[in-house]
């Protein structure tokens, strides 16, 4: 009998968009409440700030649901616009290359608001250096993406001037994501190796929880449907699915 890995990992990806917009974010806006009514700012605007992650997470799983079972992903390459109708929509251009950016922008929101907690609350920053970072990497992919998909500039890309810049652009947002997310690791690693008890235990599972949900961005693009068709394809959502667990049950003991 043949198994079918492929549909296996279309259940898992809308079995993730489902937990994304459901479970996850109320669970963390019902904490937000509780903090709030207590006068705890710090509790409240880390349940806040995962609130918001997991709703800007849930747009880009969903975005990448519709690209990685989409007949035109596989067909039509990287710098070629859809079908007119789909360019047409008030909401999306899925032309591929202003979709990438799309969801980098998406990207860029959803680590805004658990950021700014940290270098609050943790770090006692008074200037928010890697929130400003992640706040022009947000706007400045946000603008590519108007760019691409109201200005009609996909077909002007054969400027390779524009390519360069764009692409420069991009790196520069690209690095300044990575380092967020190095940074933001490396707080919550802080707080474990520093504290004891429950403290240590919620930093360490809140680590882990989002380290394997950014393994599953790596790991299931490398490996999604129309790369392989092993049971390798499965990582990816796998992944997603622990890494939100093991982070709602971090958040769930009491700690920072």
């Amino acid at each position: 009998m043949t198994i079918d890995y492929s549909g296996i990992w279309l259940v898992l990806e809308w079995i993730i968009f489902i937990m994304m917009v459901g479970p996850a974010p109320l669970f963390f806006v019902s904490k937000y409440r509780k903090d709030k009514a207590k006068g705890n700012k710090g509790g409240a605007a880390f349940n806040l700030g995962y609130f918001f992650f997991f709703i800007f997470t849930a747009l880009n799983q969903l975005i990448y649901i519709i690209d990685a079972t989409s007949e035109y992903s596989a067909a039509i390459g990287w710098d070629q616009i859809l079908d007119a109708e789909i360019i047409s929509t008030v909401l999306f251009d899925f032309a591929l290359k202003s979709q990438i950016i799309l969801m980098l922008c998406l990207f860029f929101w959803s680590f805004v608001p658990i950021m700014f907690p940290i270098e609050k609350y943790i770090r006692k920053s008074e200037m928010y250096p890697i929130t400003i970072l992640l706040l022009i990497g947000a706007i400045t992919s946000a603008i590519l993406w108007f760019v691409f998909c109201y200005l009609l500039i996909p077909q002007p890309l054969e400027l390779i001037g524009l390519q360069i810049i764009i692409a420069i652009i991009l790196l520069i947002s690209v690095v300044g994501l990575l380092i967020s997310i190095l940074a933001f690791l490396y707080f919550y690693l802080k707080v474990a190796i520093s504290s004891t008890g429950a403290v240590r235990k919620k930093a360490f599972l809140v680590t882990f929880g989002i380290f394997f949900i950014y393994f599953s961005l790596i790991g299931g693009n490398l490996t999604r449907p129309n790369v392989t068709d092993t049971p390798f394809e499965l990582i990816g959502p796998i992944c997603l699915i622990l890494g939100i667990v093991i982070l709602i049950y971090g958040f769930k003991l009491k700690g920072f």
